[in-house]
Parts: C-alpha cells; sequence; structure tokens
C-alpha cells in the first residue's frame, strides 16, 4: 500500500526574502516529505522623505518592511526652477533686462539685455552776480545727473558816489553811504566828527570852546531853535516864555492846533502865537493870570524846567523823580509848582546847578535851554 500523507507541519517559516519548509509524515511509517514553502516578500509601509528634493538635486525616499524593518530608498527627482519674471528698465548708465528669479531657491538669472539710454541734460545758465560767478548748471532729466561748466567771473560791484546819510559835526561822527549800481547792495564808512558841518558856525556870538557849544549845535540842527538875526545865536541872551514854548511845539513836531489864544497879549501872526495856543490846550504853560501871557518876560529857570516837566508827562515819559532838593543852599526859594519838576530835572541830569544853587528865579539863557534839550535827548 502506499504512504497515507498527514497534512504537514511548518518546520521552517518563511520569511520576507527567504523560502520556508513544510514537512509530512505517513501515517503508517516513519518516512516524511517536503515541501518549499515561497517567501512572503516584503510588504513596505507609504515611505517617508529621507531628503526633500532640490531644484537641481535628487530627493530620497526611504520605505520600511512592516514585517521585518529591512528598508528601502527610491530617488524623488528634483522639482526644476519655479521662476517669476520680472522687467527692469534700462536707465542712463545701466543695461535694462528680464530677471528671472526661483522662488524656492533664490537662483536668478538675466536674459533679453537692452542698451543704457544715455543721458538727457538739459541746461540751466545762472547769471554772474556783483559777488558770485556765474555758470551753467546741466542736469539729466531722468536721473538728475549733472554737472556744471562755463564759469564766468562775478561782476564786481559798480558803486555809485558816497552821499551822505548822517552827517557829522563837532562831537558826532557822520555816515556816509554808497550803493551799487547792479545789485542794490550798500556799504557805509564813518566820517569823523569835524567842524566842517557845524551848525554854529554861522553865528558870530556862539564860542566853540564853550560849555553850550554841543547844546546849540543841537538844537541848531534839529530846528528846535534859531538864531536871533544878523548873524547871531545871542548864547548869553535871555529866554522869552514865547520863545520857550516855542521851541516845545517845535520838539513835538509842531502839531496842527485850532482856534485862538485865550490870552489877549498874544498875537497869531507871530512865531509864537500857535505853540502858545498849543502849550495852553495841553497844559504846558498857564498865563501870569487868565488873559496874559506874557510872551516876552523873560522865563525863570524854574518856570522853563516847569514847562519841560508838563511837555515830557504830555509826551508819555516817566516823569517820576525823587531828588532831595534841599541839598541845593536856596531851595527855599523854588515855588511849590516847581518843586516836583525840579526834583525830577535834577534826577534826571537836566539841571545841575552852579555851585550849590539851583538859582530857581534866575532868568533861563539860550545857551541853558538848549544844554538842557540836549541832555532830556539823551536822558529822558
Amino acid at each position: 500500500m502506499g504512504h497515507d500523507w498527514d497534512g504537514g507541519s511548518v518546520t521552517t517559516p518563511a520569511t520576507c526574502e527567504g523560502d520556508g519548509v513544510r514537512t509530512f509524515a505517513c501515517n503508517h511509517c516513519s518516512e516524511t516529505r517536503t515541501e518549499t514553502i515561497p517567501a512572503t516578500g516584503h510588504t513596505w509601509d507609504e515611505g517617508v522623505v529621507k531628503q526633500e528634493a532640490g531644484c537641481t538635486e535628487d530627493g530620497v525616499m526611504r520605505y520600511t518592511c512592516v514585517s521585518c524593518h529591512a528598508t528601502r530608498e527610491e530617488n524623488i527627482t528634483a522639482t526644476g526652477h519655479q521662476y517669476t519674471k520680472t522687467v527692469v528698465d534700462p536707465t542712463c548708465t545701466s543695461s535694462g533686462y528680464e530677471q528671472y528669479l526661483c522662488f524656492a531657491c533664490g537662483y536668478e538669472y538675466h536674459d533679453h539685455f537692452t542698451a543704457p539710454l544715455g543721458h538727457d541734460y538739459e541746461a540751466v545758465l545762472t547769471e554772474p552776480t556783483c559777488t558770485e560767478q556765474g555758470y551753467t548748471t546741466h542736469t539729466c532729466s531722468r536721473c538728475e545727473d549733472h554737472y556744471v561748466d562755463g564759469y564766468v567771473e562775478a561782476l564786481g560791484h559798480a558803486w555809485g558816489e558816497w552821499t551822505k546819510e548822517i552827517a557829522e559835526d563837532c562831537f558826532h561822527p557822520g555816515v556816509e553811504v554808497r550803493t551799487c549800481a547792479h545789485c542794490q547792495a550798500k556799504e557805509s564808512q564813518t566820517v569823523e566828527a569835524n567842524g566842517a558841518h557845524c551848525p554854529s558856525k554861522d553865528f558870530q556870538d556862539v564860542d566853540a570852546s564853550r560849555w553850550y557849544h554841543e547844546g546849540v549845535d543841537f538844537v541848531l540842527k534839529h530846528g528846535i531853535m534859531k538864531g536871533m538875526g544878523g548873524g547871531l545865536f545871542q548864547p548869553n541872551g535871555t529866554l522869552t516864555r514865547g520863545q520857550l514854548v516855542t521851541t516845545l511845539y517845535r520838539m513835538a513836531g509842531e502839531p496842527e492846533t485850532e482856534g485862538d489864544s485865550p490870552f489877549t497879549d498874544v498875537d497869531m501872526e507871530r512865531f509864537y502865537g500857535k505853540a502858545v495856543v498849543w502849550a495852553a490846550k495841553n497844559g504846558i504853560a498857564k498865563g501870569v493870570n487868565t488873559t496874559v501871557f506874557a510872551p516876552h518876560a523873560p522865563v525863570t529857570r524854574e518856570q522853563m524846567v516847569t514847562f519841560l516837566y508838563r511837555y515830557a508827562n504830555l509826551a508819555g515819559e516817566d516823569v517820576t523823580g525823587d531828588y532831595d532838593l534841599t541839598e541845593f543852599g536856596d531851595h527855599g526859594a523854588i515855588h511849590n509848582y516847581a518843586k516836583e519838576p525840579l526834583a525830577w530835572a535834577v534826577d534826571k541830569g537836566l539841571v545841575t546847578g552852579m555851585d550849590g544853587l539851583l538859582n530857581p528865579r534866575g532868568n533861563a539863557t539860550r545857551a541853558q535851554i538848549a544844554t538842557i534839550f540836549l541832555r532830556y535827548s539823551e536822558n529822558v
């Protein structure tokens, strides 16, 4: 009888790469036989990227067997460059081109070149001035590049004649000015003080070496006082009430005054007519009574200071002054109305006194009032 084989048993299991063995035994005897079990083959997973593919280099994919953990690798094909195109226009000095830039790896190349445009210069002429060169500026209309050439020397000033701006006198330098005909620039020069234009030189009785010289020059130069006729200024002459209000009226700029004089002894046709009306209306001068002004009467030193004090107050000047008049030996002779004005005048240096006396009731001379007006212009 023949062998009666059993169902067999796996004596060597098959693997992914190696065959296995199945052994069969006879049920009647000890005889055996074998059969080959084919290798199972790998069961690969989905794989993982071992190295990413680049634009120019392949990548690597690794697969692992889920049964035996064996591995295998496959190439991932390079992706190739992925370009964006930008057109770069030509400039005056640089070529134009198309720029191709890979947005993945940054590689770029340029193609389709066009020539530079070259500069397109426009010329602007700057004329020379008296002090600056002239020149031509060439500026490119496209790129603002520029250069300068065509220099022309400065013209230099074309000065006119010197003209007197401030006349010099015996005590003050003058100023002369001249103007350039091209640019209207001005330059000045100082003229040393000298007697060539001395206002007092036309008066034969003005001694240029006396203390009053500068004061007389001042009132003559500014039209505050005038001569007495016949080439005389009469510096030691007595100042009248009419003359004093006239000088103050001139200092004020001779404003328009309407109406007639309230005083019967004031002739409106005389030089002092309008001045008396102006002084009376503004409280600068009062009459010796309600109807008499006494324009030809000598003015005393305290009256002179009082009139000037009231004028300063009218002009908006600070008329405060607290000088102690008792320092003067004749202070008791000062009328009450003149005490405050004299304290102000001494405080401001307008009146200094003589040998410790103010001589308030003494007559004022023309030289004295001229000097006081000079001090007023300097100190008030």
